[in-house]
């Protein structure tokens, strides 16, 4: 069976390149404080479940090799039902302890992803068991998050500070309660009731001959708002690092956020740069996944209202089908779709080969580079800071367009003119 330090729980709507840095960052700190020569440090589960009667292999594995349940704690991540059953599951691993100490051996860690006061209020009565203030983490964990701690750079040192006092909380814990058993059997998915969802009512005793009451139906609340020009969507497209040969591979990872555009110079991933600018912007970020769908994503995106980011690397031009996904999107006209083409003047294969990359991209886009619109066409973006400048204008600017055009779908849409109003020359109306 697998044996990991931590097995992380988290929604599968939280995932981002921040989380994914974290998973890594915690992990090489475990590794270089025990010595672990495992490959796999902590359980992070890149790939939503999906429904059916068993546990994926991996993810049971996961549960039930674990020393410490790790649950990253959102909003949404207790709205989620398969979050809820991965805690069911731990948690049940924990009951004989708990029954032969009368004491819940304190393996299952959560981690304040988002704000304490974002939190829902009551959090379900299954985790109040659990102790999630960590004061030896700080006030300013409690109160921004891990995640905002990791954004912003004033928080920098706390943020390695932070991750160091969780690894060897890990460790000392995983090594004091080691003899946490696996489940004998792990039951179907469908089985396990999720550890969130609210107890059933008990049922109520009606004597006979009456009827039940009859129970008025509640308004359902409005469905919260998922569109709109607070909300920028953004599509990488880099190849693999198994796509390119050495040294072109070191520029990029596992898929498209990965890539690093600036590389010696700045090592941060094109997501975490692209993520961090959109923060500051105030804008809900959304990673949206290159595939042969990109036009119809296009498409949705100006349905929504949602700004809609295509960051290109031009050496994936020449990788198929990349390119041939990319033509679809030069014959889209959306105004709420921007192109942006960092360049790195640090790279010197880059440098020598940008006119045949200048080529690639040109016949790649011949409609969007003839004549290109600096708003929607942003290319050889030169510098992280040049990035940053480039994109928040680009972002503002998208912003004003779709609220310009809903005022103008306002306008067409509000009260008509009787058409018995409307004169010519030298006529009268009936009123």
């Amino acid at each position: 069976m697998a044996n990991y330090w931590f097995f992380l729980s988290y929604a599968r709507a939280d995932r981002d390149p921040y989380l994914k840095k974290f998973v890594k960052t915690l992990s090489d700190t475990i590794r270089m404080r025990t010595g672990d020569t495992n490959a796999n440090i902590g359980f992070f589960d890149g790939d939503d479940i999906e429904v059916g009667s068993a546990w994926p292999a991996a993810l049971e594995a996961g549960l039930q090799g674990s020393k410490i349940f790790l649950p990253l704690y959102t909003p949404t991540y207790f709205t989620k039902e398969y979050c809820g059953k991965e805690w069911a599951i731990f948690r049940s691993r924990l009951e004989p302890t708990r029954q032969a100490t009368n004491a819940l051996p304190p393996v299952m860690i959560p981690v304040l992803w988002q704000p304490e006061n974002v939190l829902p209020t009551p959090l379900p009565d299954a985790v109040s068991e659990v102790q999630y203030k960590h004061n030896d983490f700080g006030d300013v964990y409690a109160a921004e998050g891990l995640r905002q701690i990791m954004s912003l750079n004033k928080y920098r040192d706390r943020y390695k500070e932070f991750v160091v006092d969780l690894a060897d909380k890990i460790i000392a814990t995983a090594k004091m309660y080691s003899n946490i058993p696996p489940l004998p059997v792990v039951p179907p998915i469908k089985t396990v009731p999720s550890a969130f969802s609210p107890p059933p009512p008990a049922p109520v005793a009606i004597p006979a001959g009456i009827a039940p009451p009859v129970v008025a139906a509640q308004p359902s609340a409005p469905a919260p708002a998922t569109g709109g020009p607070r909300y920028v969507q953004f599509i990488f497209v880099a190849g693999k690092r198994s796509e390119f040969i050495p040294p072109r591979d070191q520029y990029y990872g596992n898929d498209g956020p990965d890539w690093q555009p600036y590389l010696p110079d700045l090592q941060d991933e094109v997501a975490i740069l692209a993520q961090d600018i959109a923060s500051r912007e105030k804008l809900r970020y959304e990673v949206v996944s290159f595939d042969a769908d990109i036009e119809k994503k296009i498409r949705q995106a100006d349905l929504d209202n949602k700004i809609i980011v295509v960051v290109l690397d031009t050496w994936t031009l020449q990788l198929q089908p990349y390119q041939n996904w990319l033509q679809q999107v030069d014959n889209i006209d959306s105004k709420n779709c921007i192109l942006l083409i960092p360049w790195n003047p640090k790279d010197a294969d880059t440098v020598a080969n940008r006119e045949t990359l200048e080529g690639i991209l040109e016949g790649t886009f011949p409609n969007k580079t003839t004549p290109k619109d600096p708003n929607l066409f942003i290319d050889w973006v030169n510098s992280p800071d040049d990035l940053t400048t480039a994109l928040r204008e680009a972002l503002f600017k998208a912003q004003s367009r779709i609220i310009e055009k809903n005022q103008k779908r306002r306008i067409i849409a509000g009260p008509r003119v009787p058409l018995a109003t409307i004169t010519g020359p030298g006529e009268t109306t009936n009123a």
